[in-house]
């Protein structure tokens, strides 16, 4: 006798000989065809099957999510690759960038905070402070920060280039109406602020 081993992950050759079988059992019965009493239980036992085959071979087809990718935290940047992003945003006189990735990298404030910054948080007029302090949306605690000289000269320029009033949040996008979105059910509403 034979050593037969079954595979774990059936083919698709296995559901396709109980779909056949099952097509059998709802032919015209005939002299060789099974019993009535028998045909239901066979059927529903080659349904269930059936089933089980097909849930394997999807699951074993299946491939995760993050195959491939890079999860997790990603790597802080390094000093060369902050002043090559720095280089290219003079190069590029990119004012507003510029100095929003400045001060990024000064403050380590998260992005919401930064975008919501006002001119009278970080300046006196034209005068660009060397220290600053900003109470944080997602602790409410103050955090004090150092600005270089080298972010208040890219604060500087980018407030002069874009005329802002110490009323106005620093980093709107210069050219661009601010836009305040109010939630409205599952429909937003857009008004422009003047």
């Amino acid at each position: 006798m034979k050593n037969v081993t079954q595979s774990t992950t059936p083919s698709n050759d296995h559901v396709s000989f109980c779909r056949v079988a099952i097509g059998c059992c709802f032919r015209q019965p005939s002299k060789a065809a099974v019993p009535m009493k028998n045909r239901d239980l066979i059927i529903s036992n080659l349904r269930e099957s059936i089933y089980s085959l097909e849930t394997i071979i999807a699951t074993c087809s299946r491939q995760p999510w993050n195959k491939g990718k890079l999860v997790g935290q990603k790597t802080p940047l390094r000093l060369r690759d902050i002043w090559a992003i720095r280089v290219r945003l003079q190069i590029a006189e990119r004012t507003r960038d510029l100095a929003l990735f400045d001060l990024a990298i000064a403050s380590k404030l998260r992005a919401c905070d930064l975008t919501k910054l006002r001119v009278r948080d970080v300046a006196h007029g034209e005068h660009v402070l060397s220290r600053a302090m900003v109470l944080q949306q997602k602790t409410q605690r103050p955090v004090p920060f150092e600005i270089t000289e080298q972010t208040r000269s890219a604060l500087a320029a980018w407030i002069l280039q874009a005329h802002l009033s110490a009323a106005r949040t620093a980093f709107f996008r210069a050219g661009c109406v601010p836009q305040t979105i109010y939630p409205l059910g599952n429909t937003l509403v857009s008004s422009k602020a003047g």
